[in-house]
C-alpha cells in the first residue's frame, strides 16, 4: 500500500465541517485500501448517538477549483478565501503548488503559485499576510521535507519567501497579538516528531525559536484572550503512537510559556474556540474547556474516527452551531454532528450521498468545501453548505 496514501488517509480526520460529493470527474485516484481505526480500548468511551434530531444537510455548488486535487490547506483572510497546496492531485500526482483564491465578497476566483510543490502545510492569515509553512512532498518511499515558508501579502497583491529554522510538515499554527507561531510537526524522513516552535513577529519582520514541553505532531492549536493553546498530537508519528495530553501555553502578553494538561490524550485531535470556551475533539470525546473556571466537561460524538487538526482553519461555524465531521478514508458516511451552543444540544446532519477528503473552510457565517475525492476519482468542484 502507498504510504502517502495510508498518512493522508489518517490525515484528513477531523474536518470541523462538512463534505460533500457532487458529479465524478474522469481523472484517476489510487484506490485506498486504508484499514478503519481501531475499535476503543475498555479506556475510550462508547460514542452517543442517542436521542439526536436528524438534519437534512446539502451542498450548492458555487465553483471550480483550477486543478482537481485532494487534502488542500484553506485559510481566509478578509473576504479571500485560500486553497492551496495539495496531498494528491490530478493524474495521481503527489502534492501541489496551485493556490486557487476565492473572493467571497465579488464571487470571484483568481490563482496563484507557491514556491515549491508540496503537501501537508500550515496555514495560517494575520494582519495584512497570509502564511502557507512547511509541508512535504514524496509517495511514502522518496520523502522530502520543507522549511519554507511562502507569504502572500494582501495589500500589495505580491509574495514573498522565508525559512523556518527546521524543515517539518503537519505543523501547527497560530497567531496571537504580533506573532505568528508555527509549532511542532514531523521533523525528518523516518517521522519523527518536533518540539520546535517557530516565531515571526509582525512588527519587526523577525523570527525567532521557542519549544514545546515534548514533541509530537498533529497538534491543535487554538488562540483564545491573547494565549495560544497547543494541545495533544502523537509524540511517535510513524505508527501514530504515544498521544499526548500535553497542552502547552503561550501567553502574548507576558511573552512567556506554561503546561497544563487535557484530560485524557488525544492523538488525532481537532480543535475549535468561542468565547471563553474551546472544544478539543479525538475519537468520539469532545473536551469542552471553560477557560474561565478552568473546568472541563466531555460530550461525545455519534461514531469514531481518526482526527487530525484542520490547518489553518477557523472553527467551522454557522448560525451559532459548530460542525463537526469524522473523516474515515476506507468508510465514508453521510452524516456529521452539529453542536448548538445556544441550547447546548446536539442533532446529527445527513447527506444524501457519501463524501470524503473535501478542504473546509467557516468564512463569515458560510461554510465552504472544494476538492476532495469521489469512489475513484479527484474532485474540483467547491460548494457551501446549507442546512
Amino acid at each position: 500500500m502507498n504510504y502517502n496514501l495510508h498518512r493522508f488517509s489518517c490525515a484528513l480526520a477531523l474536518l470541523l465541517t462538512m463534505v460533500s460529493c457532487h458529479k465524478d470527474n474522469d481523472r484517476p485516484v489510487p484506490p485506498t485500501p486504508t484499514p478503519p481505526p481501531p475499535a476503543p480500548s475498555a479506556s475510550q468511551p462508547v460514542c452517543d448517538n442517542s436521542n439526536r434530531t436528524v438534519v437534512s444537510a446539502r451542498l450548492v455548488q458555487i465553483g471550480e477549483l483550477s486543478q482537481a486535487r485532494v487534502g488542500m490547506a484553506t485559510v481566509a483572510a478578509g473576504s479571500k478565501v485560500f486553497f492551496a497546496g495539495a496531498s494528491v492531485k490530478e493524474e495521481n500526482q503527489y502534492g501541489s503548488s496551485r493556490v486557487d483564491i476565492f473572493d467571497a465578497s465579488t464571487q470571484t476566483w483568481t490563482k496563484a503559485e507557491l514556491s515549491e510543490a508540496r503537501s501537508d502545510i500550515a496555514a495560517i492569515a494575520a494582519g495584512e499576510k497570509v502564511f502557507f509553512a512547511g509541508g512535504r512532498l514524496g509517495d511514502g518511499a522518496i520523502d522530502q521535507l520543507f522549511s519554507t515558508v511562502d507569504i502572500y501579502n494582501i495589500e500589495t497583491n505580491t509574495w514573498s519567501v522565508a525559512t523556518l529554522s527546521q524543515p517539518r510538515a503537519y505543523i501547527a499554527a497560530a497567531a496571537v497579538g504580533n506573532k505568528v507561531l508555527f509549532a511542532g510537526g514531523e521533523k525528518d524522513v523516518d517521522y519523527n516528531t518536533s518540539t520546535v516552535v517557530d516565531i515571526y513577529d509582525l512588527t519587526t519582520g523577525r523570527w525567532s525559536v521557542a519549544h514545546l514541553s515534548e514533541e509530537r505532531a498533529y497538534i491543535s492549536a487554538i488562540t483564545n484572550n491573547n494565549k495560544v493553546y497547543f494541545a495533544g498530537g502523537h509524540k511517535e508519528d510513524r505508527w501514530y503512537k504515544a498521544p499526548s495530553k500535553t497542552i502547552d501555553v503561550y501567553d502574548a502578553a507576558t511573552n512567556t510559556w506554561s503546561a497544563t494538561s487535557l484530560a485524557t490524550p488525544m492523538g488525532f485531535i481537532s480543535g475549535s474556540t468561542l468565547g471563553h470556551t474551546i472544544f478539543w475533539v479525538s475519537h468520539c470525546t469532545v473536551e469542552i474547556k471553560d477557560l474561565q473556571t478552568g473546568t472541563s466537561t466531555n460530550a461525545f460524538l455519534r461514531a469514531p474516527g481518526t482526527w487530525i487538526t484542520v490547518k489553518g482553519q477557523q472553527p467551522a461555524l454557522m448560525d451559532n452551531k459548530i460542525i463537526f465531521f469524522r473523516h474515515n478514508y476506507s468508510n465514508d458516511n453521510t452524516q456529521f454532528d452539529i453542536y448548538d451552543i445556544a441550547t447546548q444540544t446536539w442533532a446529527v446532519g445527513t447527506l444524501s450521498e457519501k463524501v470524503r477528503g473535501a478542504s473546509i473552510i467557516s468564512v463569515n457565517n458560510t461554510i465552504y468545501l472544494a476538492g476532495g475525492a469521489g469512489a475513484t476519482t479527484t474532485r474540483n468542484e467547491v460548494w457551501k453548505l446549507e442546512f
